[in-house]
């Protein structure tokens, strides 16, 4: 039994060549794993094609097919809203030859934009397994995955353009396709080489002037479920796991925004107003967030990799726990107020940023610089400060019990009244530093 996905030699033999030889993994940057939340449908008919799974994804051939139904009719019938489970049940159905079923759960799933479930549905059509056969819909259901950047249905896409099965040939459209899924982040090598080697051949018939024109179209290409998620923010401002990267919000008025899980790697926000935005777990890596109102935002799980929120950028009361800060400019940011527990803010760079009253137990701050930086009052329990810049630095009242201080600099720093209780000292550096009143300090280690 051939996996729905299916292989192009089996395409030949039921119709014609246009299926994808392999099917790509494709991940968003930033999404995790949770197993804790993972049914046992999750476990039993994951997909490698579904950006929503929660769980590693398992190869068609090993579903178990009556387990793995029984288990995601459960999930469909309690989790009704979930579009993974109808379409993890779809592939459960279909492993078990109940083609028909298959596709009616796939439809499911794929009138609500689910792109795995959209590819899958269309491979039916092309091949006539569970409905009737029509490349007509094979092409629109892998067109809508496509502009969802669905490698595979990409790829098909090119191949039913070549061969004129369901749309009129067009080289010029099929190499636009096949350059689409060339392109993909994280494809395997085999297949990168595959719609590489695919784009490349057609290429060669294409004339100079079609090919310049095509790049610029390939460069310019925005997909449409993109363009979809930019509407429904302007209309709603609720638009949770959108892909919105690169985006410019500059001009825009975004408190109160719903934007959890979304895609919004270098978007820009510079200056804009996203007071009590929910962000959590979203993707912000290198996005521009400096003069930003994130005054109350919920911030927790974000990837923050080598965002700008330089200052005067308003973080006070927001929840920060869990982010991903590594190499975050934060200068002259405040964050009076908030909450980082366990965050990791490694090598980061906070000259002159406020943490008064700020939550930062167990965050990471190994080798960050906080010179000037003021944390009177704020709570360092058990943080890991190990080579982190404190010059000249406010610690009046800090709680840094059970902190690491290996190598960490306090040069010029005011500590009176913080709380170095069993923390972990080696070379720090007090040189110059208000320790008077400090708690739980040695004179021996102060040297």
């Amino acid at each position: 039994m051939t996996e729905p996905n299916a292989l192009r030699s089996e395409a030949t033999r039921s119709h014609s060549s246009l299926i994808a030889t392999t099917v790509v993994v494709l991940l968003l940057q930033g999404t995790t794993v949770e197993a804790e939340d993972a049914h046992l449908c999750d476990h039993l008919t994951a997909s490698a094609l579904d950006i929503e799974r929660i769980v590693k994804p398992i190869h068609f051939n090993d579903i178990d097919g009556p387990r793995a139904v029984e288990a995601c009719e459960a999930a469909v019938t309690a989790f009704p809203e979930t579009t993974r489970f109808q379409y993890q049940l779809g592939r459960a159905l279909a492993r078990t030859e109940k083609h028909v079923e298959a596709q009616v759960w796939y439809l499911n799933a794929a009138r609500r934009a689910h792109a795995a479930a959209q590819y899958s549905h269309g491979v039916g059509y092309a091949l006539g397994r569970g409905t009737i056969q029509s490349s007509q819909k094979a092409a629109w259901w892998w067109r809508v995955a496509a502009e969802q950047t669905l490698s595979n249905a990409q790829f098909n896409l090119g191949a039913l353009y070549e061969q004129g099965e369901g749309v009129p040939r067009d080289i010029g459209e099929a190499y636009f396709w096949y350059s689409q899924a060339a392109g993909q982040k994280n494809l395997s090598p085999v297949l990168f080489a595959r719609y590489s080697t695919e784009r490349d051949r057609l290429a060669a018939t294409l004339e100079a002037t079609e090919l310049e024109v095509l790049a610029a179209r390939i460069q310019a290409w925005t997909p449409g479920f993109v363009r979809d998620h930019y509407v429904r923010l302007m209309n709603t401002k609720v638009c949770p796991r959108c892909v919105l990267n690169r985006g410019d919000f500059r001009h825009l008025s975004l408190s109160q925004v719903d934007l959890h899980g979304s895609e919004l790697e270098m978007a820009n926000f510079r200056g804009v107003d996203m007071r009590g935005a929910n962000l959590n777990g979203a993707n912000l890596e290198q996005a521009q967030l400096s003069g930003a109102n994130l005054k109350g935002a919920n911030i927790a799980n974000a990837n923050l990799y080598y965002a700008n929120l330089y200052g005067p950028t308003q973080l006070a009361d927001a929840n920060l726990d869990k982010s991903d800060m590594r190499n975050v400019r934060l200068m002259n940011a405040d964050l009076t107020n908030a909450s980082l527990r366990g965050t990791n803010l490694r090598e980061s760079h906070f000259g002159n940023t406020i943490f008064v009253n700020a939550n930062l137990t167990n965050a990471n701050l190994e080798l960050a610089k906080m010179r000037s930086a003021n944390l009177s009052g704020a709570n360092l329990s058990n943080a890991n400060l190990s080579g982190a810049d404190f010059t000249s630095s406010n610690l009046k009242g800090a709680n840094l019990t059970g902190a690491k201080l290996n190598g960490t600099t306090f040069k010029n720093a005011d500590l009176s009244g913080t709380d170095l209780t069993n923390a972990v000292f080696g070379e720090t550096d007090f040189s110059g530093a208000n320790i008077d009143t400090a708690i739980g300090i040695e004179m021996e280690s102060a040297q």
